[in-house]
């Protein structure tokens, strides 16, 4: 057996692609074909060429690869089958004398067919010095196949050609076997669990599970974990479908070069874990990188654009715009090598900027490329325009080593929003809420005020009321400067309207009457952001209707936005949720506010003033805090955070805001109460009725300009003690208003408002005014006007807005739909945002009240059910802090409406069964 078994007949060039000097040359070599069977192995040779020219890689690099046949005649047809295996198989026992002696069985495994490798190499270097790879295709129709450095050899069964391709990853390109077992998953092998300890060579295989250090970190796919899927057991194969939706995706999948656990690949299927898939993104690249030697790659740089004007920066305002580094596909593609400059002047990379990295090769693009985010701090008013300069170069493109990126931007003091606050006081905003001793315009008033807390110095406000009609004699305040925190002076004229003297329940509704007023007073607006809040709790029934105000408001300039609050409501008109989209604004609906909803009204308040303001919003759900209790609530801050207002709403009561204590904790642990923040330039702490926060401007510490990046905590404590244990319960909701580039903006798209007309819910994440990448899953709240709630999963579009679609719209109401996101920053920092929005179903054709009006014969009603209020109010003062031992049932009658009834049965019943009364 060998050489005295055969005949070399001589090499033919069968792909010609250029000088054999100049190219990698693939030898496919005839075994086990006697003279007689040379057609046969020469038509093989060409269906290999055929494939190989069909790889969608190939006609990126395929211009590197000369294809070469060597024929070889073997005195006997086919190759030798021992009868026994290592791995325990049994073959027919076939010996044939062939020329490069190839066989079944090696290394222990039926699978491993191969032979002479030596004889291969030397034949090979005779008859073509320039060789790289030698194929041997051994003339036999059953599996098989080996590889030893630049050989491989394979069978020539149906499919071959997949096979050859495999192996010609290994034997070509540097390839690794990416599948997870040796003899077979079901050969009971045990010795393939975990990986022994070390990194493999190859460039598709790793044991580093972080991005960190990861060979194809630069080819991930955007958004997908890492790692993407662990092996459960590694005691067995990991054979389950794939966690994502698409198999090519590059990621970090654990099972690879022949163990079960402790070796990852880059994609759920590659042809070199499967013979008949493709060859994935990063196989491609390595191919490219090879084929590169032998013919140069041709990159080309290109930044778009070469200017950057961040325009007005408003002061103490940190703005981050990208530019676009590309490897242009010209001519014959390659990675390219990239090089930042830090720039110039007063501008600075985002944090996080890798100033040296690679982008890869363009294969089924005309570019790849990376956005790099240049960032600049308003910081003195009135110097001259900063101007700088950022630079990128290559050692890759001789013709564009290097390219400029000219920078500019221009401090200004913060833009100003000016409101109006547009007050309901018809008769109906007496009416008692789910809060204890609370009414309507109680609620209003609380948010109100938080509103005008929250204001910037520079921001204007105004107030008016409306029920019935609203004249000059309703407007409350005029536009006034809002002035510095807390005491400013259009602040505490604000504050000296908002009362129940002028805010008196009484008479009809009419919405549009108040929306013309207010606009009328907002006309005296210097700032380009303008909002109308409008808060009602019923259904116009007087004019000026809706339609009137809208024709009034939509048209000015610039736009005044119309936000509308429904307060305690199921249902809105269809009208004003109209002026609101015209507008640009919301309509909102609070629903009764009991339970979790209890701080709604303030949240939607807060949600707002973030809109105008373009500011981001998080939240966290209602909270109770038993005497002596000290909780905890996270906020999570990025670099793309410049300043939050923390902020904690809480029911009033006669202890509360006396023994409640709220501190701040930074992300380095230090903790800051009122005391502390009152001798800080960048913070204050503002106590209000029925609200607390602390404003922050960031950096925190001026010598540590990231310490505000990371897991803030606002602590409350409840300092109330045992001896008032029912009334020392302290109810609140934390929020947090955030000054950012990270923001969230949501709607409700709604074709119509009839019952079973599906609601598309969209939201639109963006950085720095570009679409920015969710963390999955992207989860919507969607409460039915029976109260149930529906969970909904939204997914992302073309557009990188995340859309949902919720059917379940049988009943007539309000649909309070609520999202809470998170969103990784380009440090890699969490953050998160919240989200508020209604949608509503309706039958129309209803009158104009609706059923929902203030007529006279509610008034009575309405007048009893407040002196209700007033008794509920009075008993919870007088009688449930002094008593030793509260009657829980008696309590929780009180603000209901047979509290009266309760009483009476009480007093009518001898004096030792009276209870707590």
């Amino acid at each position: 057996m060998g050489i005295a078994d055969g005949t070399v007949q001589g090499t033919t060039k069968i792909l010609d692609n250029g000088p054999d000097t100049s190219r990698m040359n693939i030898v496919l070599v005839a075994e086990g074909f006697t003279t007689t069977q040379q057609a046969t192995f020469n038509g093989l040779c060409t269906n290999f060429v055929t494939a190989l020219q069909a790889e969608p890689w190939y006609p990126l690099f395929g211009s590197a690869i000369n294809v070469h046949r060597l024929n070889v005649a073997s005195d006997d047809s086919g190759v030798d089958d021992p009868t026994t295996c290592g791995d325990g198989s049994t073959g027919s026992g076939t010996a044939v004398d062939t020329y490069f002696d190839a066989s079944f069985c090696n290394d222990g495994i039926r699978r491993c067919l191969s032979g002479d490798y030596g004889l291969v190499r030397t034949t090979l270097t005779a008859q073509l010095p320039q060789w790289d790879v030698g194929a041997v295709l051994v003339n036999t129709t059953d599996h098989g196949g080996c590889a030893n450095g630049d050989v491989f050899w394979t069978a020539v069964r149906t499919g071959w050609e997949n096979i050859a391709l495999h192996e010609l990853g290994h034997a070509g390109f540097g390839l690794a076997d990416e599948y997870h077992y040796w003899e077979g998953c079901s050969s009971g092998e045990t010795d393939r669990d975990n990986a022994p300890v070390g990194e493999p060579a190859q460039p598709n295989v790793t044991t580093v599970t972080t991005r960190a250090g990861l060979k194809w970190s630069h080819l991930l796919t955007p958004g997908v974990p890492v790692p993407t899927m662990l092996n459960p057991d590694c005691a067995h194969c990991d054979d389950r479908a794939n966690v994502l939706t698409d198999d090519d995706a590059i990621g970090l999948y654990e099972g690879a070069k022949y163990y079960h656990c402790g070796r990852f690949r880059p994609a759920y299927r590659c042809r070199m874990r499967d013979n008949t898939q493709g060859f994935c993104r990063v196989c491609v690249e390595a191919i490219a990188i090879k084929t590169n030697e032998y013919v140069p790659a041709t990159p080309m740089l290109e930044v778009v654009p070469l200017t950057l004007d961040f325009g007005d920066v408003a002061h103490g305002l940190t703005l981050y715009l990208p530019f676009e580094v590309r490897n242009v596909r010209n001519g014959r593609p390659g990675p390219l090598r990239v090089t930042l400059t830090p720039p110039t002047g007063e501008f600075t990379y985002a944090p996080g900027t890798e100033l040296s990295f690679t982008l890869p090769t363009p294969v089924d693009t005309a570019h790849t490329s990376r956005l790099v985010f240049v960032s600049y701090t308003s910081s003195s008013l009135g110097s001259p325009t900063p101007t700088g300069q950022a630079v990128v170069s290559t050692l890759d493109d001789p013709a564009h080593p290097s390219v400029g990126v000219a920078l500019s931007a221009r401090p200004v003091p913060p833009p100003p929003v000016d409101s109006v606050l547009v007050i309901d006081r018809s008769g109906s905003m007496s009416d008692p809420t789910g809060v204890p001793g609370q009414t309507k315009i109680d609620h209003a008033i609380e948010a109100a005020n938080l509103y005008v807390s929250l204001l910037k110095d520079g921001d204007q406000i105004g107030v008016v009321r409306y029920n019935q009609v609203s004249g000059p004699g309703d407007v409350l305040l005029t536009l006034r400067p809002a002035g510095p925190s807390p005491s400013g002076a259009g602040r505490l004229a604000a504050r000296g309207v908002l009362n129940t003297t002028n805010l008196h329940p009484d008479g009809y509704t009419s919405i549009g009457g108040g929306i013309i007023n207010g606009s009328g007073v907002l006309d005296a607006a210097s700032a380009t952001a303008r909002a109308l809040v409008v808060l009602t709790d019923g259904i116009q029934n007087r004019a000026p209707d809706i339609p009137a105000a809208s024709a009034v408001v939509s048209p000015k300039t610039p736009k005044q936005r119309v936000f509308s609050v429904g307060l305690g409501l199921n249902q809105l008109e269809d009208k004003l949720d109209q002026i609101a989209s015209v507008t640009n604004g919301t309509a909102q609906i609070t629903g009764e506010l009991v339970d979790q909803r209890e701080f709604l009204l303030q949240k939607l308040y807060v949600q707002i003033l973030s809109d105008v303001a373009d500011d981001a919003f998080v939240r966290d759900p209602k909270r109770i805090a038993n005497p002596g209790d000290r909780q905890a609530t996270t906020v999570h801050l990025g670099e793309v955070d410049v300043a939050c207002d923390f902020i904690v709403v809480f029911r009033r009561t006669y202890l509360f805001p006396k023994y409640m204590l709220v501190e701040l904790e930074a992300p380095d642990g230090t903790r800051y109460g009122p005391a502390d923040v009152a001798t800080m330039p960048n913070a204050e702490f503002v106590q209000g009725d029925g609200h607390a926060f602390y404003r922050v401007q960031f950096p925190v510490k001026p010598e540590a300009p990231d310490a505000h990046v990371g897991q803030w905590k606002v602590w409350v404590e409840n300092l109330s003690r045992g001896e008032h244990f029912f009334a020392g319960i302290l109810t609140y909701s934390v929020m947090a208003k955030a000054r950012s580039d990270l923001r969230l903006g949501g709607r409700v798209v709604q074709p119509s408002k009839l019952p079973g007309t599906p609601m598309e819910i969209v939201l639109e994440p963006t950085l720095y005014g570009r679409p920015v990448s969710l963390d999955p899953p992207v989860r919507l709240d969607i409460v039915r006007p029976d109260g149930v709630t529906k969970v909904l999963t939204a997914g992302p579009d073309a557009h990188g807005a995340y859309r949902a679609t919720f059917g379940d719209t049988g009943l007539v109401g309000s649909y309070l739909i609520s999202t809470e996101v998170s969103a990784t920053t380009p440090a890699g920092h969490h953050v998160t945002r919240f989200r508020q929005m209604t949608g509503l179903i309706f039958v129309p054709g209803q009158t104009d009240d609706g059923g929902w009006g203030d007529d006279d014969r509610e008034r009575d009603c309405k007048e009893a059910q407040r002196a209700l209020d007033v008794l509920a109010r009075l008993v919870e003062r007088c009688c449930a802090p002094h008593a030793d031992r509260p009657d829980p049932a008696l309590l929780r009658l009180i603000a209901k409406h047979d509290l009266l009834a309760e009483l009476e049965r009480r007093l009518d019943d001898p004096p030792g069964d009276r209870g707590g009364v």
